[in-house]
């Protein structure tokens, strides 16, 4: 992996830490919108990485993750301690470091291929929840999109591509 500081012009490899990839890849990365030396790094069967000195080094964050085939990655840009993966295996969520499946029958054995976090406000509260939008597919199902409204058991289908 390699960052640039001054638009493109040079670049530094940033993969100290990075082991235990053979060949796979990092496949998405997300930036902490608040700390940005906060990074993160899914990877294609090596699970996610974090750093928290912009990528100087980088350790694995895989603890309650049952699939190490990360695809997305999204962070919440007003609680960035929110973060989510979209895997081979479904969505998972953390807010601490350990990883939390919020799965349910609509999207269980589906790969997750893109994340989307959408803030929707409650018209009774007019407080905001989170929503997350992912584009996944599965063996019975290809290229669906579903919507999470803040608990696993509230996916629901928003459109199948023919």
């Amino acid at each position: 992996m390699f960052k640039s500081t001054n638009g493109g012009a040079s670049w530094t490899a940033i993969n100290s830490g990075l082991t235990g990839l053979g060949s796979n890849y990092v496949k998405a990365l997300g930036i902490d919108p608040v700390t940005p030396t906060t990074l993160y790094a899914g990877t294609d069967g090596g699970g996610v990485f974090g750093s928290i000195d912009g990528g100087a080094s980088w350790t694995a964050i895989n603890s309650g993750l049952t699939n190490n085939w990360v695809n997305a990655l999204a962070i919440d840009a007003l609680s960035p301690n929110n973060v989510y993966l979209g895997t081979n295996g479904g969505v998972f969520k953390s807010r601490t470091g350990g990883w939390s499946s919020i799965n349910d029958a609509g999207i269980v054995d589906a790969a997750v291929h893109a994340l989307a976090i959408d803030r929707v406000a409650r018209p009774q509260s007019m407080r905001a929840r989170t929503a997350v939008v992912c584009l996944c597919s599965s063996e019975v199902e290809k290229n669906r999109r579903v919507k999470w409204q803040g608990r696993a058991a509230c996916w629901a289908q928003t459109h199948t591509r023919q």
